[in-house]
């Protein structure tokens, strides 16, 4: 059902846009369909007015495609041209609104409202451009909600306008007030549904929290040892690579090393000889619209749910680093030299690793590295419940064959 009306919102929220988007473009154009109301804007200033309709409403319709899930899976390169053509259209469109707020009707109230969207339109555009180029997918999401809930101010100002005119209230007034009113409920809305989306996968972090501080009153106030790893959100932990006889003294995980972005396998599967097709799931969780534990919420499974799986991702976050010692045997003319440090991205064979240096990649006998972080690998799976309709990806453990009643597996006892 969450699904379901996922669909139909997305379907209604890029109808309302493409049909106000076509209006900008009809009143740039064609001049019969500008109100007296637009027509003195532009005559006041029209080099604004009219970078403000074109470029608002190129943002308004690039942007409605760009929170569609399955478009940004299939259609990546897409994705990323629609983007920039996003970012393009609000620079512009921002701007000009901002100079026209200088002179909007109505006095200071609207000058501040709509100055104040136009500087927030143009901030948080530009931090999730910040945040993609930096390749931190979670906040560049988070900062496109907010940006695309202000572009939306467009739509929801052309639904208040006539409302107030049908309600007899006098333009003024309604107009100060619909200046802040356009945008405001539209930035508490965007922050509701990442609030909504988030909760589900902080459930289980809370739920430890609560335990661990009822464990620690307990017991006096004095945390237990910790004995366990961390990673109790069905990560599974990268298999360990083979001790090198002059690593003895290998430095601490991490020591000094920030983490890097994160590398993504696709097409594989999470335990050795499965197939992808019916499968049982022994433990539910929350399906996202990526392989990204901070994408949208889509949809559950449930626990013992019938699904049907059709590809796979392994996500290395943080990939692994090490630095190359004497006796390399890399598989290539040309590598990294020894002292340099690399990244460890996954595994090709039992003694062989695949390491990554200066945006290459190379293969490298585990002997020849020395490990400081071993890589932490988080597996995917892409599901369809034929119950609910929800597809998505669900994050997998360190599962075994039976575990997830997965057929075509050649071995059963992982």
């Amino acid at each position: 059902m969450g699904a379901l009306m996922g669909r139909i919102g997305w379907w209604l929220m890029t109808a309302l846009a493409l049909i106000i988007a076509a209006y900008a473009m009809g009143v740039v154009f064609v001049p019969s369909m500008r109100p007296p109301f637009l027509q003195q804007r532009i005559l006041v200033m029209p080099l604004a007015a009219f970078a403000h309709l074109f470029a608002s409403g190129i943002a308004l319709a690039a942007g409605a495609f760009q929170h569609n899930a399955q478009l940004r899976r299939r259609h990546l390169d897409l994705h990323r041209w629609l983007g920039r053509t996003y970012v393009v259209a609000v620079l512009c469109g921002s701007v000009a609104a901002f100079a026209l707020a200088t002179t909007s009707q109505a006095g200071l109230v609207t000058h501040v409202g709509f100055g104040l969207l136009a500087v927030l339109w143009l901030f948080a555009t530009g931090m999730a451009y910040r945040y993609i180029r930096a390749r931190d997918q979670a906040l560049h999401r988070r900062w496109m909600i907010r940006s695309y809930a202000l572009t939306f101010a467009a739509v929801t100002l052309r639904i208040y306008l006539p409302l107030s005119m049908a309600a007899g209230l006098p333009f003024d007034s309604a107009y100060q007030t619909i200046s802040w009113l356009c945008w405001v409920p539209n930035l508490i809305v965007a922050e509701w549904v990442m609030l909504r989306q988030r909760v589900p996968a902080l459930m289980p972090q809370l739920s430890a929290a609560v335990v661990l501080a009822v464990l620690v009153s307990a017991c006096g106030g004095k945390s237990a040892e910790r004995k366990t790893d961390d990673s109790v959100d069905t990560v599974a932990a990268a298999p360990a690579p083979p001790q090198a006889a002059n690593d003895v003294n290998q430095p601490p995980t991490d020591q000094g090393v920030e983490p890097d972005e994160e590398y993504v396998v696709h097409g594989v599967c999470p335990f050795e000889c499965c197939k992808y097709g019916n499968w049982t799931i022994v433990e539910g969780g929350v399906l996202r619209s990526e392989p990204n534990s901070d994408a949208d919420s889509v949809g559950s499974v449930a626990t013992g749910a019938a699904v049907t799986t059709d590809e796979g991702a392994m996500v290395l976050h943080p990939p692994g680093k090490a630095v190359m010692v004497p006796d390399t045997s890399i598989h290539s003319s040309s590598g990294p030299n020894v002292g340099d440090t690399v990244e460890v991205i996954t595994y090709t064979g039992a003694k062989v690793a695949r390491v990554r240096s200066h945006g290459s990649e190379f293969e490298a006998s585990w002997s020849a590295l020395r490990m400081m972080r071993d890589p932490q690998q988080r597996w995917w799976v892409h599901m369809t419940d034929p119950n609910s309709g929800a597809a998505g990806w669900l994050q997998m453990g360190g599962v075994s064959a039976q575990d997830v009643g997965a057929p075509n597996s050649c071995s059963k006892n992982k």
